[in-house]
């Protein structure tokens, strides 16, 4: 039923000069199962390790807020510890999954990190407040089998911040499924050079790695839609990638008479980028264009869309 409905969905769009319906998002909230366990606990990243009477959660979580108020501790930190801690979590991939690329992506984790798969160590990240990625394919079990997935967090300097950032891993943690061949992440880049009211340059590049062991052809598409999903512009390009080659494709897709983003019409086309190796698509990543144009003038101020507009509360 969900097939038959899918190719309903891209027959009325193809006769409709829209696109097709979206493919299914390559990333999903890994943020439920995990355990956690304040204090350094000896040889937790191995597998085998009884996590049992670790204390189940979800993330986000931070420890520090859930401890008690002492005046031993700076006030940027809400007056509250930091310390070590652990998760865990123990997953099974689907069949699905077989033959495909799998990473973790962490959006946040106060402080110092490290992350084991399965006892083997991902890498370790000295900071808090960016998001970083690591690969699991090369350790992972066969689907159907069970893996463990460790994480140490080491905030041993409480007073390293101006204001309160909280301990642990704080924002969301999300698992991507991709083909060997794909999108690099934040590897779409748009840009829009000369805009006017009848016509706007829009140019992107989309960088595409082959991760599949072997030279393939590849095939990369690129449509602008507005918010009817109606296509006003396209490209496409194609290369041979060699294996293990990663290639940022330029693509060039003006579009004629833009709807301009403004304050009063905060209007946003979107870019849609499809990947096909052998006349199949395997990836697909949309992002948000607002058009509009903007510059600064020493005397006269700030200009959108070539109008004048004052910056208040600066």
């Amino acid at each position: 039923m969900k097939l038959l409905s899918f190719l309903r969905l891209t027959a009325l769009a193809a006769s409709l000069g829209m696109s097709a319906p979206a493919a299914e998002p390559r990333e999903a909230l890994f943020n439920a199962g995990w355990r956690f366990a304040q204090g350094d606990s000896k040889g937790a990243e191995t597998e085998g390790f009884d996590d049992t009477s670790w204390r189940p959660l979800s993330l986000p979580h931070d420890w520090s807020i859930e401890a008690g108020f002492s005046e031993k501790f700076a006030s940027a930190t809400g007056f509250l510890p930091g310390g070590t801690g652990w998760y865990r979590k123990r997953f099974v991939l689907p069949e699905t999954t077989t033959g495909k690329r799998v990473f973790v992506r962490f959006e946040g984790v106060y402080r110092n990190s490290d992350v084991w798969l399965n006892g083997n160590l991902l890498g370790s990240r000295p900071y808090g407040y960016i998001d970083f990625e690591y690969d699991l394919s090369p350790h992972l079990r066969p689907a159907g089998q069970e893996n463990v997935i460790a994480v140490r967090v080491a905030r041993e300097n409480v007073a390293d911040s101006r204001w309160y950032t909280g301990t642990g891993i704080y924002r969301d943690v999300w698992l991507t499924v991709t083909d060997p061949v794909h999108v690099a992440r934040h590897g779409v880049f748009v840009t829009t050079p000369q805009i006017t009211a009848e016509h706007a340059e829009v140019n992107s590049a989309c960088e595409v790695v082959n991760q599949s062991g072997q030279p393939t052809e590849v095939e990369l598409t690129a449509q602008v839609t507005g918010a009817d999903g109606r296509v006003v512009s396209a490209a496409q390009a194609s290369r041979t990638l060699a294996a293990g080659e990663t290639w940022n494709f330029p693509l060039y897709h003006p579009v004629e008479n833009p709807r301009l983003w403004s304050m009063d019409d905060p209007f946003f086309y979107q870019v849609v980028h499809r990947v096909a190796v052998a006349g199949r698509v395997v990836e697909e990543v949309s992002t948000p264009l607002g058009i509009r144009s903007f510059r600064f003038d020493a005397n006269e101020g700030f200009f959108l869309n070539e109008k004048p507009m004052l910056i208040k509360g600066v």
